[in-house]
């Protein structure tokens, strides 16, 4: 594991890697590279009582895998990517608000939406993806849901309903 932290923080470091294609270099979720680069144990500092008012931070009780002066140039690298929209390459943050829906018909992996380099992209979130694509454009399955959606009709008991569903924050069956 020292290895492959040390490894993430050295690539990270040489500002051409994206979150997204480091995970997949070194076999992690996007999630999982995150922890590791901006978890101050890694540069030999222990945060006690996060978040609340009685934080301290201490030297840990262990050698640094990452030296300290690597891990600030990370975490500088790592706010300068981030816009005030939370999206990377300081391009705004769009929403996939299909992408929860949508399962890999090859290995049932989820997705999640990535705008990585300005291009939106729906990318898989089992690593190492299963098929030939590990990610794909959004606009034609958006496209084929508008499709379907247009041949949908709502009377007014559907749309009570609905709003209802949403109130209660629950799904409603059909004989609800």
């Amino acid at each position: 594991m020292r290895d492959r932290v040390r490894r993430a923080f050295s690539l990270y470091a040489a500002g051409t890697w994206s979150d997204t294609t480091l995970a997949d270099e070194l076999g992690l979720s996007d999630a999982g590279l995150a922890e590791i680069l901006t978890n101050p144990l890694y540069a030999g500092r222990a945060i006690r009582h996060k978040g609340r008012p009685d934080e301290e931070e201490r030297p840990s009780t262990f050698e640094a895998p990452v030296d300290p002066t690597l891990f600030a140039r990370v975490a500088q690298l790592r706010g300068r990517r981030r816009t005030r929209h939370g999206g990377g390459s300081g391009f705004p943050r769009r929403s996939y608000p299909l992408v929860r829906l949508l399962r890999c018909a090859d290995c049932d992996s989820l997705y999640h939406g990535d705008a990585n380099g300005g291009q939106r992209r729906v990318r898989h979130t089992r690593r190492p993806h299963c098929g030939r694509f590990a990610s794909f454009r959004p606009e034609p399955i958006e496209e084929q849901v508008a499709r379907v959606m247009d041949g949908v009709h709502l009377d007014e008991d559907d749309l009570e309903q609905v709003f209802l569903a949403m109130r209660r924050g629950t799904a409603v069956t059909g004989d609800a």
